[in-house]
């Protein structure tokens, strides 16, 4: 799963602020945790109700909400077996799994006219009976098909088969952002800076396209081959500047990863550029300081915290780490939009600044 979907919370914080009850059958997506984010999976109902107590115990409110599920639990679903990895898909050879989510399956696939290996993005079908889910996904392809830059991951073609769309990509060697800070590493400054202006820098090559990429964050940074280039993927919930709407949600709710929301996106303001600015920052405030700027021991917590804006200065969670470097992490973080960087050209521009002051290796 792309993102956490969050159900329910802005109407529960409602119903704590009037005293008010609810008979609601809570979706199976809610969840509490200690976790900075969580892992892909469903979560039973159970989880969802611990979530109340904790909210009503942050709002300072003797408010009591009851909860009575509308039918009776279902027996517990058994697994599904294994879906059968396809010999063909599109034209590519399939040679391998290379990784599933919620969305789909990427499969590593040989492209026979070209001679190279590819990756095959191929829909989950189950959500593919979703118009809403398809049109996702479709927007994902075309989103990133349309930029073009070393630091966004390349599309090579959109297609279907068997009635399931299909992404086919660039295949790269290497792992996540995400997958580098749960293995324990630590990186030098040297290298957080280059990653951040390499974000930076993908990100303003996508907002020249008119696209905010609106989910920034770990699991979305793709750090590839020796010299960990980076790549920014997953352009899932990307959407044009000056749409109608900046909120992607899926019956009624949020979707997203809540430590690296921008305040913006769990109100009801519109996101810009500026957003995904947000995001970055919280990413170096993380790789530099070791913990993130917003923290609560669950979701609800720490989108709380995002939207107080009052996040524990860099200079005190890391004091090893330059002024100036600082200065530029905490506005990219800031609670207002009009507080942070104009663009993320400006950003790379500031960082590459930062390297040059950076002793030789």
């Amino acid at each position: 799963m792309h993102g956490l979907i969050f159900f329910y919370i802005q109407k529960f914080a409602d119903l704590l602020a009037t005293g008010t009850s609810t008979r609601a059958s809570l979706r199976a997506t809610v969840v509490n945790s200690t976790a900075h984010h969580l892992p892909s999976g469903r979560y039973g109902d159970g989880a969802a109700v611990s979530l109340l107590p904790t909210m009503a115990e942050s709002s300072g409110s003797s408010v009591a909400v009851s909860v009575i599920f509308d039918d009776p639990l279902p027996d517990p679903v058994p697994e599904p077996m294994p879906e059968p990895i396809p010999e063909r898909i599109g034209g590519y050879e399939v040679l391998g799994l290379a990784g599933s989510g919620a969305m789909g399956r990427v499969y590593l696939a040989h492209d026979a006219q070209l001679g190279r290996r590819v990756a095959v993005k191929v829909m989950n079908p189950a959500k593919a009976r979703d118009a809403v889910a398809r049109r996702r996904f479709i927007r994902e392809s075309r989103a990133a098909a349309a930029v073009e830059h070393p630091h966004v991951m390349t599309i090579h073609q959109v297609g279907e088969d068997r009635g399931l769309p299909f992404i086919v990509m660039q295949y790269l060697q290497g792992r996540t952002l995400a997958a580098v800070q749960h293995a324990g590493e630590r990186l030098s400054l040297g290298d957080v800076l280059r990653i951040g202006r390499e974000i930076a820098e993908g990100l303003a090559a996508a907002h020249a396209c008119g696209l905010v990429h609106r989910d920034i964050k770990p699991a979305n940074i793709f750090l590839a081959g020796r010299g960990q280039s980076v790549r920014i993927i997953d352009f899932g919930l990307a959407r044009d500047i000056g749409t109608e709407s900046s909120q992607v949600t899926v019956d009624g709710a949020i979707v997203g990863t809540p430590a690296y929301m921008p305040p913006e996106r769990i109100g009801s303001e519109d996101l810009d550029t500026r957003s995904d600015l947000f995001g970055l920052g919280v990413i170096l405030y993380e790789l530099l300081a070791g913990r993130l700027p917003f923290e609560g021991p669950t979701m609800v917590a720490m989108l709380a915290a995002i939207s107080r804006g009052q996040p524990l200065p860099l200079a005190e969670a890391a004091p090893q780490v330059p002024a100036a470097v600082t200065s530029l992490v905490m506005r990219l973080i800031a609670h207002d939009k009009a507080d942070r960087p104009a663009d993320a050209l400006a950003v790379a521009a500031e960082i590459a600044a930062l390297e040059r002051t950076l002793p030789s290796a």
